[in-house]
């Protein structure tokens, strides 16, 4: 059965395919459209009147002759000789009346295309089924043009322009253009003049034409981005980005706002030379299935030696690699993948800087993009507390932050769900693949880069490498939502295109901060909308979930909290809040607590008690109970050298004043009440502003370790200093 129309693109003209989980044999069935566009459902339907079919003799099209027209039945239609390996031969049970046309098309001297056209008599639906081949059958698929004609449809077939079986490809030998007459255009001259014939004889075209084919018989022309811009045009920026991702088989509306961005930024390397592409996360997310089924121009490797002689060159024979036959090479189960020599890594590293790679003194150029995906075996929480976010790469690769420059983008896939046939593949309509497959191989020869200039300027934490990644990343996003190069972009939806670059570019950063923190400490990635805009930095969600420094002032008794942390952690940050009411003590939520934060909390109780009178006034802090719970935000979990935070908190909570919004606050204390000495000044003010705290307060004694910020970082935070305890009480607490 067909499935219900997409009611919202009723009066779109697109080229469109229906998904439908019917099989022929075992294999699944797409329903796809035939032609250029399909028909908007907002035509009329065809008229009843039908011209005798026996004058289609003398119908007259370009490059055709009629050869039959007739009317047959199932006592007089006998059909012919059928040997089709694994296909069940014609059946003439119950056919209805119908007009048969059989045509010759010769495009080109070399050239000989048979088809049939068999449109029912009476009782047609206003539907035409074109019908495919399979491998490289030549012949018209009798059996499947049956069944559709019993179901109403008007149908056709083509032999593609040559006579054999699936398994028979020597007509391919000495005649390029019976190749290209395979290739596609036999489907498109049948779909042409069987339109041609169906109008002629109900003297009304089709509402709606599909095709119904799983192999041969898709389409490939050389106008085919002509017809994809002239498609877009007719769509939405979101009701494209929905297309595009029915177009993979996939539901948009089964999935949220970051499983739909993810499922677009997969799409970028097949339009996009030379791009390099990571995604780890989950199993069962389909993250192999794009460059798996979608496109012929990708190829995938799972898992297992990947030699240099088959990626790169054979030096012995000189035959190129898959980097020069593939528009992408994807690393499937990326984990397990070798190289079969010690130099195979770097081989592929420097053909992911460059594009280029040696065989003796010659040096090859390519441009197939390096995809490598594979899966976490904890969730992306836990993967960032036992390593970075990268370990699933191999040995050779994970912890190497020059490879993991050479990626422009990785992509979150946590971020996808498990897919469920029944929830998130389509029923809707989608584009032909090979068609879009061959729009997008197209695309890549574009380089849209070139809109940022003079609307968005991006800040001064991005490297050299870090801008042309991002530039890449743009330039495919926009080939794939503005397809058409003169097409006008929105300034909100050049910014979304922006924002997801630079987001997937910073998680690549990220992961190199974890392992060198001292070459990429400034992960930062800002951009300007504009010369008058205002700087915006993006984060990467998975590092900023929920503990992002709010702008808002907080509740008495809860401060943010940056603490020292270890040699192995680096320094953390912390949500420290305290509730106080009538008894007496501190009593730690935390269970059991880690004993540097019971120290801390000890010593920040000691000086609110030894102090009360300069710190809180006429209270008296022993007649009040206080409960008190950390939440640590970073990989630092001990929470020692909190003690003044711990200390401004209690203080907050007894006196009912909220602590200024957007602040951390930094300090260790001991029980005489002195300010001791913060080891990592500079670092810990770069957690502040990765953090998106506006004010870092900090004891006057780290001033001198703070000229070694750099000079940008200084611009986006504001700094402040105080001389003692009951200083910082005061500055912390709002008035």
């Amino acid at each position: 059965m067909l499935y219900p129309i997409l009611k919202t693109l009723e009066d779109l003209i697109m080229y469109v395919r229906i998904l439908n989980h019917a099989a022929r044999s075992s294999t699944s069935v797409s329903l796809l459209a035939l032609g250029v566009f399909a028909t908007s459902m907002g035509m009329a339907a065809p008229a009843p009147h039908t011209a005798p079919c026996d004058s289609l003799l003398q119908l007259k099209l370009p490059d055709t002759t009629v050869t039959i027209a007739k009317l047959e039945t199932s006592e007089t239609y006998h059909p012919p000789a059928w040997d089709e390996p694994g296909q069940p031969a014609p059946s003439t049970r119950d056919l209805p009346s119908f007009c048969r046309v059989a045509a010759d098309i010769r495009s080109t001297a070399d050239s000989e295309i048979k088809i049939e056209v068999w449109m029912p008599a009476s009782g047609w639906n206003g539907k035409f089924m074109g019908i495919g081949n399979g491998g490289w059958s030549g012949r018209v698929w009798f059996p499947y043009m049956a069944a559709a004609l019993r179901e109403g449809y008007a149908t056709s077939s083509t032999d593609t322009g040559h006579q054999g079986t699936a398994g028979d490809a020597k007509f391919a030998v000495g005649h390029p253009e019976k190749v290209v007459d395979f290739g596609y255009r036999a489907v498109h001259e049948m779909s042409v003049k069987a339109k041609a014939i169906i109008a002629a004889y109900y003297e009304g075209e089709p509402k709606f034409s599909y095709w119904n084919g799983c192999s041969s018989g898709e389409m490939s022309k050389s106008d085919v981005l002509d017809v994809l811009a002239a498609g877009r045009e007719k769509f939405t920026t979101e009701e494209w980005k929905a297309l595009l991702i029915r177009s993979i088989g996939l539901e948009p509306a089964a999935l949220d706002v970051k499983a739909r961005r993810l499922a677009i930024l997969r799409m970028v390397p097949f339009v996009e030379r030379n791009y390099n592409f990571v995604e780890l996360g989950p199993r069962g997310t389909g993250k192999s299935h794009l460059f798996q089924q979608i496109s012929p121009y990708a190829h995938l490797i799972s898992g297992g030696k990947a030699t240099v002689a088959k990626m790169f060159v054979n030096n012995a024979s000189g035959q190129r690699g898959l980097v020069c036959q593939y528009d992408v090479v994807c690393f499937d189960e990326i984990s397990g993948v070798s190289f079969d020599q010690k130099d195979g890594v770097n081989i592929m590293k420097g053909y992911m800087a460059s594009g280029q790679f040696s065989r003796g003194k010659e040096n090859i150029r390519a441009e197939g993009g390096i995809v490598m995906v594979g899966n976490f075996d904890v969730d992306v929480e836990q993967q960032q507390r036992v390593g970075h976010l990268l370990s699933p790469l191999p040995p050779e690769m994970r912890n190497d932050t020059a490879f993991m420059d050479r990626l422009h983008a990785f992509g979150p896939g946590w971020d996808f769900p498990k897919l469920s046939p029944s929830e998130h593949l389509t029923d809707h309509f989608g584009m032909v693949s090979d068609f879009l497959s061959e729009c997008w191989s197209k695309l890549r020869s574009q380089n849209r880069g070139n809109v940022l200039q003079g609307r968005v300027y991006l800040g001064g934490a991005l490297s050299g490498r870090d801008i042309e990644a991002v530039t890449k990343t743009v330039s495919g996003l926009v080939k794939l939502l503005f397809p058409k190069p003169d097409m006008p972009i929105a300034d909100d939806d050049l910014e979304w295109i922006v924002r997801l670059a630079l987001e997937s570019r910073r998680r690549i950063k990220e992961q190199q901060k974890r392992c060198f923190k001292s070459e990429f400490r400034n992960t930062h990635f800002s951009y300007t909308m504009g010369l008058e805009g205002l700087e915006q930095f993006v984060s990467t969600p998975e590092l900023h979930s929920d503990e992002a420094i709010e702008s808002d002032p907080l509740p008495p008794g809860q401060v943010w909290a940056a603490s020292t942390g270890t040699p192995e952690t680096g320094a953390g940050l912390y949500r420290i809040e305290v509730t106080s009411g009538p008894g007496g003590g501190v009593k730690i939520l935390n269970q059991p607590p880690a004993a540097a934060f019971r120290e801390s909390v000890k010593i920040g109780e000691q000086n609110v008690y030894a102090r009360a009178k300069e710190l809180v006034g006429d209270r008296d802090p022993r007649e009040h109970e206080f409960s008190i719970q950390m939440r640590a935000m970073d990989a630092d979990k001990t929470g020692g050298g909190v003690g003044l935070p711990v200390m401004v908190a209690l203080c907050g909570s007894l006196l009912g004043k909220n602590t200024r919004g957007g602040t951390i606050i930094v300090g260790t204390l001991n029980l005489g009440g002195s300010i001791e000495m913060v080891p990592n000044a500079v670092s810990i003010a770069e957690l502040a502003i990765d953090k998106q705290a506006q004010t870092l307060l900090m004891p006057v004694s780290a001033r001198r370790q703070l000229n070694e910020l750099p000079d940008d970082l200084w611009t986006r935070i504001s700094i402040e200093f105080y001389k003692d305890a009951a200083d910082a009480v005061f500055k912390a607490l709002v008035e």
